[in-house]
C-alpha cells in the first residue's frame, strides 16, 4: 500500500504514534530492522552504524524518514 511522504501528510498520521523518549529510539530500530528482514544483532547493528554517529541531530531524522517512506513503498 503506498503512502504518501508529504511532510505534512507524515506529521498528521503521526499524531498518535508517541512514545517515551527513552524507547523511542529501540522502537525505530525494531521496526527498521523487521521491515528490512534484518538479522544482525544488537552488537551487529551498532558497529555497522559507526559511520553516522557524527551525523547531526536533524539530520539524522530527516534521514530516518526518508528511508523509512521509502520502505514502506517498496512493491
Amino acid at each position: 500500500m503506498a503512502i504518501s511522504c508529504e511532510p505534512a501528510d507524515l506529521a498528521e498520521n503521526a499524531k498518535c504514534l508517541c512514545f517515551p523518549k527513552d524507547v523511542e529510539g529501540a522502537v525505530i530500530i525494531y521496526l527498521l530492522k523487521t521491515l528490512a528482514a534484518n538479522t544482525m544483532t544488537a552488537a551487529q547493528l551498532v558497529e555497522e552504524a559507526k559511520p553516522y554517529f557524527g551525523m547531526p541531530e536533524d539530520v539524522k531524522q530527516a534521514a530516518m524518514l526518508y528511508l523509512t517512506c521509502e520502505i514502506a513503498n517498496l512493491p
